[in-house]
């Protein structure tokens, strides 16, 4: 599935789909010697994507979005701790299904191809 809507997007990269683990399982893999651009959804955050510079061209980026009632305060200082950048939406708290898909649209048309 991944592969095909790859295809049909015309994307050139098949992006690395990783089997579901837990939060604590997630932050342990992370690899803070290797250049990244992270960010975490915060509702209560201070910056937002305007305000985010724009990562080095070919940096991978992350992005961390919680589940249904969002991250508690501590997995959000957990995220920043390894390099994550919290970041809201705005004054609206999206559902975690459109949420993705919505920062990846404002990502594109923020930064293009990067």
């Amino acid at each position: 599935m991944l592969l095909n809507a790859c295809e049909q997007s015309g994307r050139t990269v098949v992006p690395e789909m990783r089997p579901i683990q837990s939060y604590q399982a997630w932050l342990v893999t992370q690899n803070l010697d290797q250049p990244c651009f992270g960010l975490v959804l915060d509702p209560y955050a201070e910056q937002s994507l305007k305000t985010v510079t724009a990562p080095a061209e070919k940096t991978p980026i992350q992005l961390l979005i919680g589940p249904e009632g969002g991250l508690t305060e501590t997995e959000v200082q957990q995220a920043t701790q390894i390099g994550l950048t919290p970041i809201q939406l705005g004054p609206r708290v999206l559902r975690t299904e459109t949420a993705g898909p919505a920062v990846l649209a404002i990502l594109q048309t923020l930064w293009g191809d990067l």
